[in-house]
């Protein structure tokens, strides 16, 4: 059925405050990323709110209109609508005596108590770093073109079994580096210190982030000593065998990773030459631009804030956030978008099978079916499963696409009350206050001005604007040195945003992710930029100010 946007209404999914979540879904999710996002997410959060002691169930994802809402899920009664507190000593009863509030907060003593984290980290790098690098790669090596259809079809499957289990483990993960981060931002609230200044003394801790663009600083001297600059990748390889050989290294441990949407909708690197160019291009002065840590007088005027008797908590609340703070940006690359790149390989084979044949219209079609109805069209088993026909396939890309262009609202269904944190136990207090802070600065502050918004960085930048909803269209136009104008960044730009001067976002903040690259690459970033995607026009000319957190339109 075709949707109808005059005859919209948003209604809650459920009991409790649903919030527009346009950071993982900027637009209208496919339904292969229904059935492996939706649940996966969900039970990966669930099992790391557990661990930690978080007093919270999970978050839970509906789609309204086709536009995702979540929903932070209460650990008891999630299933009513809770738009006032039972009286404090009802509650303070309650989480003293009710076994689930009792056994998190078990867990949060231990877990705070033991720096549960450390042990997770050593285990992704000594044991689960090295075995999805491997995986990916057994799947990547894999010739779809040789595969009858059966097999491709048990294929795409395991490539898919693949992509849900890593899911989870990528948001189990964000215990391992979102609790100490949280820890040290909630203590830098109550010493005074903003969370940008606290994020700042982390920069210089998280080569992941520019590790794609380090990977091209070699084949980028070797473009650059060229006589005539290569206007193609063909050119690139016909420069000689290092480039070439260069290249192809490149694009053997890149080539296939999700880099403009964490959807199959979206575009891996490979399928866009002119961003590897760009990329290229800009990997010359990677080694200049990176950041350092910060330095020590810097750090010293923080601590000097801090009470002369907490200074020793300062420090190791510090250093055990520059321990984790790499891992954001190394566990999504191995956890999330080279899966998702290779899912979206298989399928765009299997795509091309059922466009030869007649079951779709466009090779591209094919990011329309479940996994299911995919399996069935590619082995002629579609008697058993009921599946759509070509002109169904295609009405449900225009539905999507239709979707993704309606502005949801903020939020739906009756405000929830804040965490009762006053009559929480010492522990579990301590893990709910992190979750607050960790969350609330991943996302925009209240109130801003347009155009202003938090600056990342000590200095001003003059560019071209580079505008859209899309990020595939955007890295299609862009040039070393443009301003990328999105709603936010996630870590599959990591292969491509060494190119841009500056970066401005609608949306995030101290945490989110456009911050964390401003930093390690060097560049000048506004953050929740508030209007920006409606102010800033393909090709003006903007400055980017991060030391006010401010952008202008120049010309």
């Amino acid at each position: 059925m075709t949707l109808d946007t005059t005859q919209l209404t948003w209604d809650a999914p459920g009991a409790g405050r649903w919030q527009s979540d346009t950071t993982h879904f900027p637009g209208s999710p496919t339904p292969m990323q229904r059935e492996f996002h939706f649940p996966h997410m969900a039970a990966g959060i669930g099992r790391m709110f557990e661990r930690y002691g978080v007093p919270m169930d999970t978050f839970a994802y509906r789609l309204v209109n086709g536009r995702v809402f979540s929903r932070l899920m209460p650990l008891i009664g999630a299933e009513k609508d809770a738009t006032k507190m039972p009286p404090a000593p009802v509650l303070w009863l309650a989480m003293r005596l009710h076994p689930e509030f009792r056994k998190r907060t078990k867990n949060a003593t231990h877990a705070m108590g033991n720096k549960i984290w450390r042990d997770e980290l050593r285990h992704w790098q000594d044991v689960q770093r090295g075995e999805l690098y491997d995986y990916n790669h057994r799947l990547q090596a894999v010739d779809l073109e040789s595969l009858d259809d059966a097999a491709l079809a048990a294929h795409v499957r395991e490539v898919f079994d693949h992509v849900a289990v890593s899911h989870e483990l990528h948001f189990e993960l964000h215990g391992t580096d979102l609790v100490p981060l949280g820890d040290f931002f909630a203590n830098c609230q109550r010493w005074g210190i903003s969370a940008n200044e606290g994020m700042a003394t982390l920069q210089g801790s998280s080569p992941a982030s520019v590790a794609p663009a380090s990977a091209l600083a070699h084949l980028a001297k070797l473009v650059a000593d060229a006589p005539v600059a290569p206007r193609s990748l063909d050119e690139v390889r016909a420069l000689g065998s290092a480039a070439s050989d260069a290249l192809t290294e490149f694009l053997d441990e890149y080539g296939w990773r999700i880099v403009t949407a964490y959807d199959i909708d979206g575009r891996c690197l490979i399928e866009l030459p002119d961003a590897i160019l760009g990329s290229i291009a800009a990997a010359g002065d990677i080694a200049d631009r990176a950041a350092t840590e910060p330095d020590d007088a810097f750090v010293d005027e923080l601590r000097s804030r801090v009470p002369a008797d907490e200074r020793a908590l300062f420090d190791e609340l510090l250093a055990e956030s520059r321990t984790v703070y790499g891992l954001r940006d190394e566990n999504g690359p191995l956890t999330i978008e080279w899966p998702v790149g290779l899912l979206r390989r298989a399928v765009l084979e299997c795509g091309r099978r059922l466009q030869a044949r007649g079951l779709v219209h466009e090779t591209d079609d094919a990011v329309e079916l479940s996994i299911d109805e995919l399996s069935a069209l590619v082995t002629g088993a579609s008697a058993s499963t009921p599946c759509p026909t070509p002109d169904e396939i295609t009405a449900r890309g225009a539905d999507r696409r239709t979707a993704a262009s309606i502005a949801p609202p903020k939020a739906i269904g009756p405000d929830e009350p804040a965490p009762p944190l006053a009559v929480m136990p010492a522990a579990l207090r301590r893990v709910t206050q992190i979750a607050i802070v960790a969350t609330s600065n991943l996302e925009a502050p209240d109130g801003l001005a347009p155009m202003h918004g938090l600056g990342i960085g000590t200095e001003a930048y003059s560019g071209t604007a580079r505008v859209g909803e899309r990020p595939e269209e955007v890295l299609m136009r862009m040039e070393p040195g443009d301003v990328l104008v999105v709603p936010s960044t996630t870590p599959a730009f990591n292969t491509v945003l060494a190119m841009a001067g500056a970066v401005v976002c609608e949306e995030g903040g101290a945490l989110c992710h456009a911050a964390v690259m401003a930093r390690e690459f060097g560049f000048p970033a506004v953050v929740g930029a508030k209007d920006a995607m409606t102010i800033i026009k393909e090709g003006d000319r903007v400055e980017v100010d991060a030391t006010t957190g401010r952008v202008r339109v120049l010309s």
